[in-house]
């Protein structure tokens, strides 16, 4: 079985940087959970030999720090290194953990790559579906496989985020791990090339934050996500390491809830969406435990155009008073996050996220809203989701 947790990774481009920046960068990364490199070999000047021996330094450096290596290849280089489909013993040499073929041989070659003897990993363009699949669907072990998607340093070049999902869909339903690329936003961070406008997969993640970068990475079935541009600073390091940990959920100390939970979480929890909100002042403790406690919220798939519902907390704090709150707003709109007041005691502590205009007719609480960004998360919600809140 093909596993999910969620992986970091940084880029490295050993052509632009010093041994002793690369490896500076590669301990920082590692202590804060980071644990893929990603690296172009093909595209590093110099005889075959001593890029081998800088390859063979920096795998060394990189396995030193609890880190594997994905490198860069394509079939063309594969005659300069002596490598062939049937024969990855150069790149296991080296140490390399994992290869991405640039351009795959698009027949039973690849199939025969991925079943190499060295046990290295393989890695291809997540967007050649028709030409990578056929191939793949003789191989058995789909472990040995990860589908990664580009990225792209040109504005307004990225995938588009509606094929981003559908692609990651695809290769989901085939049980086979998916990788992409965020951007670091640091002036100083470049890519391969003298282009300096980040370089994501996904073009609206160009110049967003690194946290909703990476938390809708996740919702969109990512299963390892890349720094695509070098160096990262520390502080986004540090936020892209603690938006995987929001992603996390914690046990609620709630007998009843725990027991119903015991058999829906098998089939809920497949997928953990965090939500930034900003709160409203003056929430009261029970409001707060509801939104930032609770982390089992789920909308049970029979949502309408108006609101994601979370009956959950009912169940664990509907016996407990949720005074009405005065609100000047007569109308609630896309965004707002809702709590049901003690106007409404059998849905009381119920929660809800708005999706469209909904009079205020004072039976709901306002207690915080998301803003253009965390909306749009909202759209992958399904019936396998649940979904928690971080301020």
């Amino acid at each position: 079985m093909v596993k999910k947790m969620i992986e970091l990774g940084i880029s490295l481009y050993p052509e632009q940087e010093t041994l002793e920046a690369m490896e500076n960068y590669i301990k920082l990364a590692s202590s804060y959970g980071f644990t893929k490199i990603f690296s172009s070999m093909f595209s590093v000047p110099g005889q075959p030999e001593d890029v081998k021996n800088l390859f063979k330094t920096l795998c060394k450096i990189a396995h030193n720090a609890n880190m594997e290596v994905c490198v860069d290849v394509n079939t063309q280089m594969f005659s300069v290194y002596g490598a062939a489909a049937d024969d990855l013993s150069v790149f296991k040499e080296i140490g390399v953990d994992e290869i991405r073929m640039d351009m795959c041989y698009g027949d039973e070659r690849d199939t025969i790559l991925v079943n190499n003897k060295e046990h290295i990993r393989v890695q291809f363009s997540a967007f050649m579906i028709e030409v990578i699949s056929p191939p793949l669907k003789k191989v058995e072990d789909t472990s040995k496989i990860t589908m990664c998607h580009n990225f792209y340093p040109q504005r307004y070049t990225g995938v588009s985020i509606s094929d981003f999902i559908k692609i990651n869909q695809f290769w989901k339903h085939e049980n086979i791990n998916v990788s992409a690329f965020i951007t670091s936003n640091s002036s100083q961070a470049h890519g391969p090339w003298p282009v300096n406008d980040g370089l994501p997969t996904v073009e609206i993640h160009r110049y967003q934050p690194i946290s909703f970068q990476v938390r809708e990475m996740i919702a969109a079935g990512v299963n390892t996500i890349y720094f695509g541009n070098a160096f990262a600073t520390e502080a986004e390091l540090k936020e892209a390491s603690e938006a995987v940990t929001m992603m996390r959920i914690n046990n609620i100390n709630n007998t009843k809830l725990n027991a119903m939970n015991s058999s829906l979480m098998a089939k809920y929890g497949k997928k953990v969406i965090a939500f930034h909100i900003i709160p409203e002042a003056n929430l009261s403790e029970i409001e707060k435990t509801i939104l930032f406690t609770f982390d089992k919220h789920i909308d049970f798939g029979d949502s309408n155009e108006f609101m994601l519902r979370s009956r959950m907390p009912r169940i664990a704090y509907g016996k407990q008073e949720i005074p009405p709150r005065a609100c000047d707003k007569k109308v609630f709109t896309r965004g707002d996050v809702l709590i049901v007041n003690n106007n409404l005691k059998y849905y009381r502590g119920e929660l809800q996220i708005c999706r469209s205009e909904m009079e205020n007719d004072g039976q709901r609480n306002l207690v915080g809203y998301l803003n253009e960004n965390e909306c749009r998360l909202m759209d992958y919600i399904d019936t396998t989701s649940i979904f928690k809140f971080i301020s």
